[in-house]
């Protein structure tokens, strides 16, 4: 059985967790790993979704927290939070 983790196109991501500490996790790594190459994530145009949480707090990219949506445009297609 195999387990949906991220999805990537090109210069697009969407990354999926279940715990706010492991989104908070990745969104480091993926900081760190694209300061290495010289990529820089622009944090304006970040967004997230949080779906069932009862964890309150944020996810930042360095000192900028990422702004929460309802929804948001991926690949084309309007992505929605649902509850």
């Amino acid at each position: 059985m195999s387990k949906l983790e991220d999805l990537e196109y090109a210069d697009d991501s969407a990354l999926l967790s279940h715990r706010l500490q492991d989104m908070r996790c990745k969104m480091e790594n993926l900081d760190m790993a694209g300061e290495m190459e010289g990529v820089i994530i622009n944090a304006e145009k970040t967004k997230r979704i949080k779906v069932v949480s009862a964890q309150g707090g944020g996810v930042g990219i360095g000192q900028q927290m990422i702004e929460e949506v309802d929804s948001f445009q991926y690949l084309g297609m309007r992505m929605l939070k649902f509850t």
